[in-house]
């Protein structure tokens, strides 16, 4: 027989888990901005918990508990277990939607109706075919048989149609989900190594050579031309001082400094100046044609090859965006490591059913799905409290 201070450990240690996980799914949910999943686990935990905590009055043996009591512990655990499995499936099936499919991504985690399925339809579903099983071969009967909750007893088999059985097919369809989406990120982060790294080696301007003093000399002496169309394009503007536009034959008229106040702006269709630097007049020809409309001036483009005769050369491009991880696991680990508690806790809660039906054993005192309990109550310390986002939150007197 199970000492009942084994039977108590094991209720204190559930009964602590799942007190400390209530502030950890409350940073979770504050984190995710979604409050149905961190919620409906907490509501779910705390149930099964309670439930196992009551039957301390009768010091947690199954063969004392009042047969109302035994009936409800029996409907509330197979519920309430396959609600801890179904929301878990839900938050894995949603993280990884989103990674993969980004038009999700508006929805997030909120809530969805197909989820109704794993939350409730498939619990009301398991609970109700094992319990119409057991009741039809009497396998709710506890006298004789040592637990510390009430529980399918003999025969065994209708505990597969409930919690002894189905988590694993849970955590089998999970476990392929996982493996599917974990090489889909793995095609995807080679595509954005390729694409990053196409990027920080596009074609960028060599630096420019040196430049001889002498030529630049010479350039200026030869081409006075291009220097003021240099110091044109710098300004952005180029103004001319047009006197009047006349019909006939193009005219040419001298503009002193003091006729600076009827200055125009340039138009490319209607005149062209020369400029020079010597004194202050210049040479101003005129067009007979009416000037069009001013448009603004044609922004300048990059060019190849030399461009030291238009300034500054422009700067070349590269890739802003920091490179992207060179490991999978470093991105995803902590979606890893929930879906590695899932597993073990769902393989946890089917063990012991199973091992006791294949050599045709009785249920076990204390087995695998005792110990499954207790990851339940601290899965979310476990898996969550090491968060950043979420650690600040508890650590609110900093």
């Amino acid at each position: 027989m199970l000492p009942y201070s084994v039977k108590l450990v094991w209720m204190i240690s559930s009964t602590i888990g799942t007190v400390c996980s209530w502030p950890v799914l409350y940073g979770l949910a504050k984190s995710i901005n979604t409050w149905w999943i961190p919620v409906t686990y907490g509501s779910a935990c705390t149930i099964l918990v309670l439930l196992f905590d009551i039957g301390a009055i009768w010091k947690m043996n199954p063969s004392e508990f009042p047969p109302s009591f035994c009936l409800t512990q029996v409907v509330g655990t197979n519920l309430t277990v396959f609600v801890l499995m179904g929301i878990c499936v839900a938050y894995n099936v949603a993280t990884i939607r989103c990674a993969l499919w980004p038009e999700y991504g508006k929805v997030g985690l909120q809530w969805d109706n197909t989820y109704l399925i794993l939350l409730v339809a498939l619990p009301i579903s398991s609970t109700a075919l094992q319990m119409g099983l057991a009741n039809k071969f009497g396998a709710l009967e506890q006298i004789g048989f040592d637990n510390t909750f009430c529980d399918i007893t003999e025969p065994l088999w209708p505990k597969l149609l409930g919690w002894g059985g189905l988590p694993m097919i849970y955590t089998l369809a999970s476990f392929v989900f996982t493996a599917f989406a974990v090489m889909r990120l793995q095609i995807m982060l080679e595509v954005h190594n390729k694409l990053w790294h196409d990027m920080s080696n596009q074609v960028e301007f060599a630096p420019r050579p040196p430049t001889d003093r002498k030529d630049v000399t010479r350039a200026q002496t030869l081409h006075p031309d291009a220097l003021a169309e240099r110091e044109a394009m710098r300004r952005g503007l180029l103004s001319l001082s047009l006197d009047y536009v006349r019909a006939g034959d193009i005219e040419m008229k001298t503009v002193g400094p003091s006729s600076s106040s009827r200055a125009a702006s340039l138009s490319p269709y209607g005149s062209t100046e020369n400029m020079t630097n010597e004194g202050s007049e210049r040479t101003v020809f005129t067009s007979p044609t009416p000037l069009p409309p001013l448009i603004p001036p044609p922004k300048l483009l990059p060019v190849d090859g030399d461009v030291s005769m238009y300034g500054t050369a422009p700067v070349a491009r590269t890739a802003a965006l920091p490179p992207p991880p060179t490991s999978l696991l470093a991105e995803i680990w902590r979606l890893l490591l929930f879906q590695a508690a899932f597993i073990t806790i769902g393989t946890l809660l089917t063990v012991s059913t199973l091992y006791s039906l294949s050599g045709h054993r009785r249920p076990r005192e204390f087995g695998s799905d005792h110990i499954a309990v207790i990851g339940a109550a601290w899965g979310p310390v476990f898996v969550f409290g090491h968060v950043p986002s979420i650690r600040k939150r508890l650590m609110f007197w900093k």
